[in-house]
């Protein structure tokens, strides 16, 4: 049956679960109406290294939203599982290709299961598309679970500590 769908989308709302799809339908003169979805890359190289996890952590948000149709993107745990979010194993499918081309990577098939949070997946495409910053994470983690160890310190201990340190260094 020939459909003018053109009409239809001005006659009916499109949920965001099928927005990528309208995009790419062609318009009255045969053009199509959106390109495919845009590379984010050159985002995240323009980012500070330290704005890089929150930007990529907000993209992958907004992918997984319009995967779900959710509006608010502040109902989303970034520590809870996909499947508990609902994406099903098509979704993740959808979700595994649209980042593919986001970021102009080869992921495998199983990336969503082996990385099963926002959170997580964030940290492993973070290492993917900029493995030269992983060494610097590695230092700023160390550093941050050293002054953890730091805070649980008594006054005396942290005092010691620092007196022992400054013993040890050459002048």
């Amino acid at each position: 049956m020939p459909i003018d769908w053109n009409i239809w989308q001005q006659n009916h709302s499109v949920t965001p679960y099928y927005q990528n799809l309208v995009d790419l339908l062609p318009d009255h003169n045969g053009d199509r109406v959106a390109e495919a979805e845009p590379h984010r890359q050159p985002q995240l190289n323009a980012a500070i290294p330290a704005q890089r996890q929150s930007l990529l952590i907000t993209q992958i948000t907004q992918q997984v939203a319009n995967i779900l149709g959710i509006k608010d993107l502040s109902e989303i745990d970034l520590k809870s599982g996909f499947s508990e979010l609902g994406l099903d194993s098509l979704g993740s499918v959808e979700l595994r290709n649209k980042l593919q081309s986001s970021f102009n990577l080869k992921l495998s098939s199983t990336v969503i299961f082996d990385y099963p949070t926002i959170q997580e997946l964030s940290n492993y495409l973070l290492l993917c598309l900029f493995p030269d910053q992983s060494n610097q994470q590695d230092k700023f983690t160390e550093v941050n679970d050293d002054l953890s160890d730091l805070q649980e310190l008594s006054d005396f201990q942290a005092e010691a500590l620092l007196l022992a340190e400054l013993n040890n260094l050459d002048y």
